[in-house]
C-alpha cells in the first residue's frame, strides 16, 4: 500500500505543476465541498427531527441544484485534460477554474447564509492559499467576481428580494438564545474549508522549510566534494575553539594541501583534477572520526577539525590521512594510472588554549609550507611560535615526513 508521503513524491511539488494540473487541483477541491455540501443536504433531509434543523421545503427544492453542480464539477475535471491535449497547456484553465470554485461556493453561501462562518472562513483563508498555489491573475479574478456576487445576494437579502439563507432556520431559537442546531450546523459546513486550508498552508510552511534547509545546506557545502565549505568549516572551528577555551580541552586542525595539483590540471585538465578532489574528499571523510570535520579550505586545500585531540592522537589521524590519499588513483586513459600525494601541517593549542582562530591558521600553514618545502607528503607540526629550524617539523625528537613522492 502506497503510504501519503511517497505519493507526494509521485505527484511532485504543486508548486511546479502546469496551469492543467493547477486547474484539476482546484476543481478536486470544489467538488469536495459540492459533495458536502449534498451530502450533507441529504443527510438533514433523513433524519426524523428534520424540521427542526432546517426549511425542508427549501432544502428539497435546491438540492437538485446540489447535483448538477457536482455533476458539472466532474464534467469540467474531465475536459480540462482534453483541452490541454487539444490546445496545450494555457493559464485560462485556472482563471475557469479559479472562478467556478469562487462562483459555486457564493452559491451555496446563498443557501446557508453570507453572514455566516463557513462564507468567513472561505472568504479569508481562500485567497491567502490561492495566491501561493495559482496565476495571481485567475485568484484575483475569482476573488473580484465572488465579493460582487456575495453583496449582490446580501443586500438583495436584505432589501427582500431573495430569502436570506433559504435552507437554514432562524439562528436564535423560541428562547431568544443561540439555537443549538444552527451552530451545530454552522460547525459542520465550516469544517471541510478549514480541514482544506490547514492542509496547505501546512504543505506550503512544509515546502518552505525545506527550501530554506536545502539553501541553507547549499550556502555551507562545497558543491563539488560534498564537504564543508570554508565558511561552514571556519564556523565550526570558531565553535570548538570556544568549547576548548571554556572546557580546558585540546583542539587540533590540520591543513592539507595536494601536492603539484597545478601540475596535474595542466598536464591532463580540470575534470581530472576534479575527479581528484572528489576522492580526496571521500578518504578524508571516511578516515577522520564522528565529532570531527573536514572542510574544502579552498582550492586544493582542506582544513580537518579534532576537537579533543592532543598532538599524539592528531599525528596517528594525519598520518593515516596521508597514506589514504597517496593509494587514491585516477586512470586518465591509456592503461595508465595517475597518483596524487598531499601535505599536511599541524598546530595544537595545548600549550595555549586562548589563541585566536586566525592565530591557529597562521601557525598550521606555516607548518603546511614547512611540510611543502622538505619534501611534500609528509606532516609538519606547528608549536604555535615563529617559524625556525628547531620549532616546525619535529615531533618526539624525530622529522616527521616521509620522502617526496612524484
Amino acid at each position: 500500500m502506497i503510504s501519503i508521503r511517497a505519493l507526494a513524491g509521485k505527484l511532485g511539488n504543486p508548486l511546479d505543476w502546469s496551469s492543467c494540473g493547477k486547474a484539476l487541483l482546484l476543481l478536486g477541491i470544489s467538488l469536495f465541498y459540492h459533495v458536502q455540501y449534498t451530502w450533507t443536504a441529504h443527510y438533514l433531509l433523513g433524519r426524523d427531527d428534520r424540521e427542526q434543523l432546517v426549511n425542508v421545503a427549501n432544502v428539497e427544492h435546491l438540492i437538485n441544484n446540489f447535483h448538477l453542480l457536482v455533476a458539472l464539477t466532474v464534467v469540467l475535471f474531465a475536459l480540462i485534460p482534453i483541452f490541454r491535449r487539444t490546445y496545450g497547456d494555457r493559464v485560462w484553465y485556472e482563471y475557469l477554474a479559479a472562478v467556478y470554485y469562487g462562483l459555486s461556493l457564493c452559491y451555496f453561501s446563498y443557501t446557508i447564509g453570507t453572514l455566516t462562518l463557513p462564507t468567513g472562513a472561505a472568504l479569508a483563508g481562500t485567497p491567502v492559499v490561492g495566491f501561493i498555489f495559482f496565476n495571481r491573475g485567475a485568484i484575483l479574478t475569482a476573488l473580484g467576481l465572488s465579493l460582487v456576487a456575495l453583496i449582490g445576494i446580501s443586500y438583495a437579502a436584505a432589501v427582500g428580494y431573495i430569502p436570506y439563507a433559504p435552507i437554514i432556520l432562524h439562528p436564535l431559537g423560541a428562547n431568544g438564545q443561540l439555537s443549538m442546531e444552527w451552530m451545530t450546523l454552522m460547525y459542520i459546513y465550516t469544517a471541510p474549508h478549514l480541514v482544506v486550508l490547514i492542509l496547505l498552508a501546512y504543505y506550503v510552511l512544509r515546502r518552505w522549510r525545506q527550501r530554506e534547509d536545502e539553501v541553507r545546506l547549499l550556502s555551507l557545502t562545497d558543491v563539488l566534494t560534498g564537504l564543508a565549505n570554508r565558511r561552514s568549516i571556519l564556523s565550526y572551528l570558531n565553535r570548538e575553539q570556544d568549547r576548548s577555551v571554556r572546557q580546558g580541552v585540546p583542539l587540533t586542525v590540520l591543513l592539507m594541501d595536494l601536492d603539484n595539483f597545478k601540475q596535474i590540471n595542466d598536464s591532463w585538465g580540470h575534470p581530472v583534477g576534479d575527479e581528484i578532489l572528489v576522492k580526496v574528499g571521500h578518504v578524508l571523510r571516511d578516515a577522520v572520526r564522528q565529532n570531527d570535520q573536514v572542510g574544502r579550505f579552498g582550492g586544493e586545500e582542506f582544513l580537518i577539525v579534532l576537537p579533543g585531540t592532543d598532538v599524539p592522537g592528531a599525528m596517528l589521524l594525519a598520518e593515516r590521512c596521508r597514506a589514504a590519499i597517496a593509494d587514491i588513483s585516477v586512470s586518465v586513459g591509456g592503461g595508465q594510472d595517475l597518483r596524487v600525494t598531499g601535505s599536511f601541517g599541524l598546530f595544537c593549542n595545548v600549550s595555549d588554549r586562548t589563541l585566536e582562530v586566525q592565530d591557529m591558521l597562521r601557525f598550521v600553514d606555516e607548518a603546511l609550507y614547512l611540510a611543502k618545502e622538505r619534501g611534500r607528503n609528509r606532516i609538519e607540526i606547528s608549536k604555535g611560535r615563529p617559524p625556525s629550524p628547531g620549532l616546525l617539523g619535529t615531533h618526539n625528537g624525530a622529522l616527521i615526513g616521509a620522502p617526496t613522492m612524484r
